[in-house]
């Protein structure tokens, strides 16, 4: 089985025995700490889940596993057998790529604020760059238009900024949310 390594939680030492003594040999003391509690919790949650993906949905379980984390990290979760759950690959990517749900089983192995939930990711809606840079030439040339003849009929201590209404205001923002390599001049 390819994951003979998490079967039993070995001491920090027999651990990092396995590894090659070059790369071990660049570690300092607290990253050899930090990698071999990840270790472990991988060890525990392995174990806990039976070496089984979570997911009541999975239509691939002879996928390979992962571990995925409940709150994700960048949110603040952390790498704890609380906020961690296996799952298999296939589902796990789906689910990264907002094309699958995850239904976690109602099972008593998994911590009470994950058993039997439903998680699934939204993609945002996609943009339609062609229509938002229309939008915003007509803008331009609305905005230049006013201005031009704004220019021509008041005097200067007397003229007044053109206004803009929110529907224009949010194409604007659509349009600054565009990567600068797909503006075009």
């Amino acid at each position: 089985m390819a994951y003979e390594i998490y079967k039993e939680i070995k001491s920090k030492q027999q651990y990092f025995n396995t590894w090659d003594s070059q790369n071990y040999a660049g570690l300092s003391g607290e990253l050899q700490t930090e990698i071999y509690n990840k270790y472990v919790v991988k060890c525990t949650v392995f174990q806990r889940d039976n070496f089984v993906c979570q997911n009541s949905n999975c239509s691939t379980p002879k996928s390979s596993l992962t571990l995925h984390h409940f709150k994700f990290r960048k949110n603040g979760g952390m790498d704890s057998v609380r906020n961690c759950v296996i799952l298999c690959r296939a589902c796990h990517m789906g689910y990264h790529k907002a094309k699958k749900t995850i239904v976690y089983k109602d099972a008593n192995n998994l911590p009470p604020h994950i058993r039997g939930t439903t998680q699934k990711l939204h993609k945002d809606d996609s943009i339609n760059w062609k229509q938002v840079k229309a939008d915003m030439r007509k803008i331009r040339q609305d905005i230049k238009f006013k201005l031009d003849e704004s220019i021509k009929k008041v005097p200067v201590g007397q003229r007044v900024w053109y206004k803009l209404t929110w529907e224009q205001i949010y194409v604007l923002l659509r349009f600054l949310e565009q990567p600068i390599e797909e503006w075009d001049d």
